[in-house]
């Protein structure tokens, strides 16, 4: 980011460094992992990736699926986010 557009790279930081020495009580705040953070700046998070993405897919799925005990899990990403949601069906 710092070779494309310094500005919002330097905001970046600045956020980060915040987020790092700032308490916030906020309940809805939510702070990603470095790892969650590192995989929402890949190439998995493009609107139309094939391929490796549906292999990522089926083990998130798995996880799932032994994480919480069930038969069947359904893992999306939201439109227009590279969020993953998890919809879980327990049977």
């Amino acid at each position: 980011m710092a070779s494309v557009d310094c500005r919002v790279h330097e905001l970046l930081l600045r956020q980060e460094r915040h987020e790092r020495t700032t308490l916030k009580l906020i309940a809805s705040d939510n702070f990603a992992s470095s790892a969650v953070l590192e995989a929402t700046g890949s190439i998995f998070p493009n609107k139309y990736a094939e391929g490796i993405v549906d292999q990522l897919e089926n083990l998130a799925i798995e996880r799932l699926k032994t994480l919480f005990g069930s038969e069947h899990a359904n893992v999306q990403p939201y439109s227009g986010s590279p969020a993953i949601r998890l919809s879980i069906a327990r049977f």
